[in-house]
């Protein structure tokens, strides 16, 4: 089946996976990369219902992640989120959405409200929180993929916590799987 590209240049190519992938719970799947004709060897990927994991900033796991503060700035040491607010994550593979996205779609600016189909824990400085999620779903005016949560940072962290690089990751679920932690700066 053909998956919509998002980007492609020499040794990289970026694709969204298809929305029926996400039937099986873990599956193995073959992607051949076809041009003008000719096609390259066959690589089989394991994928999965859920395997999520937040876009950051650099492209590079556990760095500041691609996060946006509740006034609309782009998080980060010198903009750091207040304790209390509400920061915005943007992450991929956290499963399946209610309505069902379509493949290579641009997200709605609600309404409809297009949210994901389970629920969402957030970690925070280690310690794992579902009542801090405020809302998750299609990100809107991103391609079907892309999803968005919101979660409010708690109005204490543990004693000890470097507050400008708080380690942050989410889950579809208490028991996981998590994403890989990213940074995420607070300020008091």
């Amino acid at each position: 089946m053909p998956a919509p590209l998002l980007y492609a240049q020499s040794g990289q190519i970026n694709a969204i996976v298809p929305f029926e992938i996400d039937q099986a719970q873990t599956c193995l799947v073959t992607i051949q990369i076809k041009r003008n004709g000719e096609s390259a060897p066959a690589l089989d990927v394991r994928c999965g219902l859920n395997d999520p994991d937040v876009f950051t900033l650099s492209g590079q796991p556990g760095t500041q992640g691609a996060i946006l503060n509740q006034d609309g700035t782009l998080n980060s040491p010198a903009h750091p989120a207040k304790l209390g607010s509400i920061v915005s994550l943007f992450a991929t593979g956290m499963g399946a959405l209610t309505p069902p996205g379509i493949d290579g779609q641009i997200s709605p600016i609600p309404p409809p409200w297009i949210t994901l189909a389970g629920p969402v824990t957030v970690a925070l400085a280690g310690i794992s929180y579902t009542d801090k999620v405020v809302w998750a779903g299609a990100a809107p005016t991103l391609v079907a993929g892309v999803t968005q949560v919101n979660v409010q940072i708690p109005r204490s962290l543990p004693p000890g916590t470097s507050l400008y690089a708080v380690p942050v990751s989410i889950g579809p679920s208490i028991d996981g799987p998590f994403s890989a932690p990213v940074l995420v700066s607070v300020a008091p």
